[in-house]
């Protein structure tokens, strides 16, 4: 989860970014697709038949910050998985964007 601050930032809406979720990882992965929820305000969603995916549009503290005239920019979500003190059944995932 992010931090209260991320949120109170004064630029917040200006940090607009677009990604996609296939319908495969709705299907399969329920509780990554979550965990990527949990990081981004959506604002917008279709579902796109031609490439089974979902299409969404958000604000993130994880995006830029871009000006009111532009497009959204294409990012990915990315998981890294974090072991602690080398226990193997004990596993912390951290979200990520990486810009397409």
């Amino acid at each position: 989860m992010l931090a209260k601050e991320c949120y109170e930032d004064e630029k917040l809406f200006q940090r607009r970014g677009t990604f996609a979720v296939t319908e495969e990882m709705l299907r399969n992965q329920p509780w990554a697709l979550q965990l990527v929820m949990a990081e981004v305000i959506i604002t917008d969603c279709i579902y796109n038949y031609n490439n089974q995916r979902f299409e969404y549009w958000g604000i993130s503290p994880h995006f830029k910050v871009i000006p009111d005239n532009q497009m959204a920019p294409l990012y990915r979500p990315m998981m890294d998985t974090i072991t602690k003190d080398e226990d193997p059944d004990f596993l912390e995932y951290k979200v990520k964007f990486d810009k397409d």
